[in-house]
């Protein structure tokens, strides 16, 4: 059986954004809005050949937008600090919100752009395992100081550049309840629209 060249295109098409995934790691950060708390998540892998580490310590979860520092940690766990992160356009910061505090699940991962910015990973961390982390603020986005925005810190260059990405979304996640009122509107909606549609044919 042959194959279509359009096959062998696409396979090839892929196989290059593996590759390309894979060798430019990226971490990225989540904050949104879901049933009148902020839940913030980070994934990804962190590229360490460009970067000096600096120090090894605990830290717990938390946040200063102002700051522009972010700690996925819950405490227990070591840090290892890492420097040689450019610092952004926007000075780290990513509102004008002050400090708070929460607890995290998964791997430890911060951002501290005070006095030049650092990159802070699990404790032995080598850059070749995949980070995850969960936490949820009380509070809003509004409450909590955060600007809605898209900010980026990197560092490293060629075959070891790689980025940091938060995004802060402006808009909630509904509850559940809200969708399901969303969707029975809608459903309603389309039935009325219906009858409408039926009676003016019954009357023609």
């Amino acid at each position: 059986m042959q194959r279509h060249p359009l096959n062998k295109v696409l396979v090839a098409a892929l196989l290059v954004l593996l590759q390309a995934g894979f060798s430019q790691a990226a971490v990225v950060i989540d904050f949104t809005e879901q049933a009148g708390n902020v839940v913030s998540t980070m994934s990804g892998t962190v590229n360490l050949a460009d970067l000096t580490k600096n120090s090894t310590t605990g830290s717990t979860g938390w946040i200063l937008p102002s700051r522009g520092v972010v700690f996925f940690a819950d405490g227990v766990g070591n840090l290892d600090y890492y420097s040689g992160i450019q610092t952004p356009a926007f000075a780290g910061a990513f509102g004008t919100g002050g400090y708070a505090s929460s607890s995290t699940s998964g791997s430890y991962f911060g951002i501290d752009s005070r006095y030049g910015s650092s990159i802070a990973v699990p404790a032995g961390y080598t850059g070749d395992t995949s980070l995850w982390a969960q936490t949820t603020w009380t509070g809003t986005l509004d409450s909590l100081g955060l600007t809605p925005g898209t900010y980026t810190w990197s560092w490293g260059s060629g075959a070891n550049a790689d980025t940091a990405t938060m995004t802060i979304n402006a808009s909630a996640v509904p509850e559940p309840s809200t969708w399901a009122l969303g969707a029975f509107a809608l459903a309603c909606g389309g039935w009325q629209l219906t009858r409408r549609r039926r009676a003016l044919r019954v009357k023609a």
